[in-house]
């Protein structure tokens, strides 16, 4: 009688194998949910500066003010009320609106916090209109 050689996994070793890789994906799904909030915010908080960028360089080509409501998530011209854009304000707290001046500035210096998930991020705008997130 002959043996054959078999090769190959047992079932046990397989088992255990399944076991460790279960393992070390359960330790890594909370910091891969810190990651994806963490990243959802700075793309919020890059997006609301593009758009108070946007804000400032209109009041300057306008020779407009130029206002910049969180609360009604628009852009439009102070004077006549003309929208120039619609915003996304999800998560974004300040007072009211930031308005920009014809020479780039702003009436007062305003701060936007942005809070999730205990992330936290603070946009600075000063009254030069210079914006700044820490």
């Amino acid at each position: 009688m002959t043996r054959h050689k078999h090769s190959g996994f047992t079932i046990l070793e397989l088992l255990i194998t399944i076991l460790i890789s279960a393992l070390l994906l359960l330790a890594a799904i909370p910091s891969w949910k810190h990651l994806i909030h963490k990243n959802t915010a700075l793309t919020i908080v890059a997006n609301c500066v593009h758009n108070l960028k946007y804000a400032r360089t209109k009041a300057i080509l306008l020779d407009r003010k130029v206002r910049f409501d969180l609360q009604h998530a628009t852009i439009s011209v102070s004077q006549t009320g003309k929208l120039l854009r619609k915003i996304t304000t999800s998560g974004l707290s300040a007072k009211n609106y930031v308005e920009f001046t014809p020479l780039g500035g702003v009436t007062r210096a305003t701060t936007i916090y942005y809070n999730a998930n205990g992330f936290i991020q603070k946009i600075i705008i000063n009254l030069n209109g210079r914006i700044r997130v820490e």
